[in-house]
This record gives C-alpha cells, structure tokens and sequence, in this order.
C-alpha cells in the first residue's frame, strides 16, 4: 500500500520524506509531525512508508540520507549553498505564524549579499558545515537566513564583515551595523524573546570590537535585563511554560547559549572595566541552569564548552584582585600580610585547582618553548573544536595574568630606594623574592604563548580575540618594570632570573608583545578607543627599556639614573594622562580617509586589569583613574 505524506505536507502541498517519527521537512521547521491513519479491515492504523521509501530519501537540504549501517561522513552532510538558499526561501506564507503583515522598510530587507558574506564565512566559502558559533544556532540561522529578525540578520552581516578574511571595508562594516540599530529600535516595541538577548549582546560585541565597549554597554545591560524578564537564567528543561513549545535539544541549547554567552561577557568586562563602573555590582546566577553541552543534528551544531565555567572563573578571580586594589593600602605591611591579601592568594589556588588540564599548555621551562613543548600544543589544539579554540588562548593566558596581577604590588615595593632586603624580615623577603619569581614566570608564559600562535600559521586566526590584549599588557608590564624600575640590589634573592631576564630574551618577547598590540589596533580600524592608550603605554615602555640597554644599565639602574638619564632624554615630551578614546559607530567613516581623528569623542579612564599602579613610564606617560592617584601617593611617601 502507498504511503500517505504527512498531515502538514500534505496541506501545503510539499515533498515529503515520508521519514518516521518525523518527516525532514517537520523536523527542519520545527513543527511536529503527524501521519493520517487508513481504515484497513474495520481499523485505522498509521501506514508505514514503503521499505525503498524508508531506505533511502533525498531531503531540500540536498543532503542523502542513506541506512545506519552506510552512516556518511560529516563531509559528505555538507550542505551546498544551493541547498542553504532553498532552504531558506522554502517556507510559505502560511506557515509563517509569526510574520508581521506590514510593510519593511526596504534598510532592513534581506539581500543575496548579506547571505553571502554571512554564508562564506561561516562556511569558509561552502568547504565546512556551518561554523559551531559558541552563542547560537548557527545551522539553524543559516537555514533560515530569509526569516531571522532584522536586527539578528544585521548585526551577524556586521560581525562577519569584521571577522572575515581577507577583512571587508570598515564602511560596510558599520554601514551593517547602523542598520542593526535601526532594526532594534523596531524590535524594542515587539515581544522580547531569547533572540533579542542574542541580538543586543551581539551589537554589543561588535561595538567592543571596535574599540568602544563603553558605546556597547547600554546595549548589554539591556539583555542582561530580559534574562531575569524571560528566565533565561533557569534550565529549559525545569521550565514548565516552555513544556508546551516541545523544544528539541538543539532549541533548548540555544536557549542555554543566550544565557551563557551573556555570562562570559559579564564575567570578562567586569574584569577590565573601572572599579567604579555599576557592571561590577551586577550578577548572574547560574546555579540553575545546566553548563553548555554538544548538540549534534547530524553534524556538530553546538560544541562542548567546559572551558567557560573555569574561565569565568578566572576573570571573577580578577575582578576581585581589582577590587581589593582599587585603593592603595595605609601601610606596607597592610599590602603584603592583609587578609584580604591571603585570602585571594587562597581563592587564586582553588580556581586554577578548577582548570582542565585537557586545556592547560603550559611549557616545561617559563622562558622558552621546546621541540617537546610544540609537538605536545600541536597534539592537544588537534582535539580541540573550533569553538574550544576560541577559549583555550584566552583561558591560558588569563590564568598567566592573574597570578601576575595579584603579585605585582608585592613586586613594586623593589622600586622603593629604602626598600632594602637587608632591611627586611626574613618573610617579607621571601615573599618578595616569591613576587619578582611568579610575576616574572607569567610574563615569560604569556610570551611564549603568544610566540606559539604567532608560528603556527594555522592557529593565527584564534589569537585574534581583543580580550587577550589585556593579559598581554600585564606581561609588557612586568618585564618593562623589572628592566627599568626594580632595584638591582634584589637580584640577588633570585639569581637563577638574574641570567634569563637579558637584553636579547625579553627584547624579542616585547616586540612581539607591541606587535601584537598593534594588530588590535588596526582591526578596531579609525574609531580605536580601547586598544589606543595600552599600545601607545606599552610604545613608551619599549623605548624606555631601549634607553636603559643603550646606557647599560638594562635591569641594573637606579632610581638616580632614573631621574637623570631617562628625565634627560624625554625632555621634550609633554607629561600624558593616557585615557580611552569613546566616540560614536553611528557616523560612517570613508575608507579611503586618512585622518583618523576627524571625529568628536570623549575620553575616560582605560579598559585594564591594574593599570600602572601609580606609575610613570618615561617620566611623564601616566595611567588615568582615581586608582592611580592612590598608589602614586603611597608609592611617594615610602620613597
């Protein structure tokens, strides 16, 4: 007996795959599917389809669905961009149940193009199945491409124009992103789902991107707001008003991404923003929400995240160091021996006591990286997912950082002329020595690190993330002070750093370190808010750290060769308060333009983990932020 199609096939007319439970197409759009029954001797019962039916069927994502034991590789369930665009446009009018009947404004219509730039790249051009993007459905975006919300289409048209290679114009760019903006306005007066959450967090993002995270913070806000609005933050699973949605396993994933995406971003600008920004005090509650899982619909649509957890972690970690610094102490003992002091030495041990060490690539020497070292990275990045390479380089090297940030004003007091270790209990020497030891490790780690990915022609594309500047500037931070600041007389608690700590080991690194910096630069393009005082700091430490080699004294100078020498040669230079530059994307900017700085912006205190602590690089570049005014007169009245 024929098989019958079902019930919803059947009344729009479509192909059906006669598959059970569940035809192709029903499973695609999400709709549950129901076969009619035949009467057949005085019983209705549900026809099965015919054995060649059920054996093999050709799907409209031009997919061959073939029998279990001739199961295809993941290549071969590559869907051509043919498939993608009729699966985009398949759908009719009809079943569009949430389709507005009103005219679009013609801004905020599809185009083949924004499908394009979108598909190219996370397809790298139809080779690979769709990227697994760790926030969202990517498939299922892609597929559905022609029917996304106007604000989602934009802004991911944004984000791929940025992220692409070789990188299109910045005009295109934020030409996308303005068009993002105006599609949220609309979509504010709308219904709120856990796609508006994906979209403001996206125009967020790409806000941060560019440079200017202070004009994406409204935006982040807003989505953090419609979490507890659309309990995002409790599991679908344990969500009885979603039971009667039927959400597949890849829906509800979806809706666990929003949230954790949404996590790490908080987690990672709390970090990095001024101690006195209001999203410090903000806070998510993840307790009821089940971690980020693999979700495979044949092929790989969400990858494994058990990095994010830790990381988050980590960055928490962080946000606490900056915290208890965000005042210098009343004495120097207070900073070395506080409870606040020992207590984030213990919360430091128990969140690298959560790091998987599936994702640890830590050297066997701190300062350079061996045959071994390269083989073992080559073999742990080889079982990593391409989401799980876009949170390994920045797991590791905040990890670095933050044992470099809780010891770096332990590490300043070797720049006090009366601090001498002869001076000195026997404690607060070894707890010095252990400072200048641990800081120093760091640094060396976030280079070699950093050296890795720079070889490695494959791995390139992943240590481009803007976040991992900031650990990268804790590094440069590190190896200009003990080249230029630290008493020499406090070598001799670590002579076995005494050797390694040379002209030719940490000149390479540094200039890897500004080159990298430079990168960041360049891809926040002419709008550079966030990237701008960090390199133009880490600039200034480089040629300081040239004047301290060309006399002679690289880690060897004194506090009068300091005020003499260095003075001398930077005479001529202004005193600098470096801030970061915040200014408008909404205004579009000509490519071909050469002055960059024909725009009007504001400025305020810098993206950072600690600053310079009080500091003066060349002696007259300071840091902005109350913070330094603190350290700086307690830095003066123990000097």
């Amino acid at each position: 007996m024929r098989p019958l199609p079902c019930i919803r096939c059947r009344y729009y007319r479509r192909k059906c795959s006669l598959d059970r439970p569940e035809c192709d197409r029903c499973a695609r759009l999400g709709f549950e599917c129901e076969y009619p029954k035949r009467l057949v001797k005085g019983k209705y019962v549900t026809v099965s389809p015919s054995p060649a039916a059920s054996t093999l069927s050709v799907s409209s994502s031009s997919t061959l669905e073939v029998p279990e034991e001739e199961t295809p590789s993941i290549q071969s369930q590559v869907p051509s961009v043919l498939g993608f665009l009729i699966n985009t446009s398949e759908q009719s009018l009809e079943e569009l149940e949430d389709c507005k009947w009103e005219i679009e404004d013609p801004d905020l219509m599809p185009t083949l193009e924004d499908f394009a730039i979108v598909y190219n790249f996370n397809t790298k051009g139809g080779s690979i199945t769709p990227i697994c993007c760790f926030s969202y459905d990517n498939d299922h975006f892609l597929r559905t491409f022609f029917h996304q919300p106007p604000v989602l289409r934009m802004i991911y048209c944004a984000m791929a124009a940025y992220t692409t290679t070789p990188i299109l114009p910045e005009s295109i760019q934020l030409s996308y992103y303005a068009r993002a903006r105006k599609a949220l306005v609309r979509a504010m007066s709308d219904k709120p789902t856990h796609q508006t959450v994906q979209a403001l967090l996206n125009v967020c993002l790409f806000a941060f991107w560019k440079g200017q995270p202070d004009i994406g913070a409204p935006f982040f806000k807003m989505a953090l707001s419609l979490i507890s609005m659309l309990k995002l933050d409790i599991d679908p699973d344990d969500s009885p008003w979603l039971f009667n949605l039927k959400l597949s396993p890849r829906q509800k994933e979806d809706r666990r991404r929003a949230f954790w995406a949404c996590y790490w971003y908080l987690c990672f600008q709390q970090s990095v923003a001024k101690v006195t920004d209001s999203i410090i005090s903000i806070s998510l509650n993840h307790a009821k929400i089940k971690p980020p899982s693999g979700v495979d619909d044949p092929y790989p649509i969400f990858a494994s995240m058990p990095v994010i957890l830790p990381g988050c972690e980590i960055y928490r970690l962080i946000t606490a160091i900056k915290q208890a610094a965000a005042v210098a102490p009343e004495s120097i003992h207070d900073l070395a021996f506080s409870k606040k002091t020992l207590s984030l030495h213990s919360r430091l041990i128990a969140a690298h006591s959560m790091l998987p060490s599936q994702y640890l690539m830590i050297s066997e020497s701190p300062t350079e990286l061996t045959a071994s070292d390269h083989a073992r990275f080559k073999a742990q990045n080889a079982n990593f997912s391409i989401a799980e390479h876009q949170g390994v380089p920045s797991l590791n090297l905040y990890t670095f950082a933050s044992v470099s940030i809780l010891n770096r004003p332990i590490l300043y007091l070797t720049s006090i002329p009366s601090f001498q270790p002869i001076n000195q209990t026997s404690e607060m020497q070894t707890l010095v020595a252990s400072a200048i030891r641990q800081c120093l490790d760091s640094a060396f780690r976030t280079a070699c690190f950093l050296q890795y990915y720079l070889q490695d022609e494959t791995r390139q594309d992943y240590i481009m993330f803007h976040t991992d500047i900031h650990p990268m500037f804790e590094a440069m931070v590190v190896f200009w002070f003990v080249s230029c600041r630290m008493e020499p007389v406090w070598w001799a608690l670590v002579p076995e750093w005494k050797d390694l700590v040379s002209w030719s080991a940490v000149g390479r690194h540094v200039l890897d370190l500004v080159a990298f910096a430079k990168r960041v630069f360049e891809r926040e393009g002419k709008r550079a808010g966030c990237s701008m005082p960090i390199l133009t700091c880490m600039e200034a430490m480089w040629r300081e750290m040239e004047i301290y080699q060309a006399h002679g004294c690289f880690c060897g100078g004194s506090a009068m060769f300091r005020n003499t020498q260095v003075s001398k040669t930077n005479n001529d230079v202004d005193d600098i308060v470096l801030g970061m530059r915040v200014s408008s994307l909404n205004d579009m900017v000509d490519d071909d333009d050469e002055n960059e700085n024909d725009y009007g912006y504001i400025v305020k205190e810098p993206q950072c983990f600690l600053g310079l602590l009080g500091m003066d690089v060349c002696s007259g570049i300071s840091w902005m932020g109350p913070s330094e005014e603190s350290w700086r007169l307690f830095w003066k009245l123990y000097s």
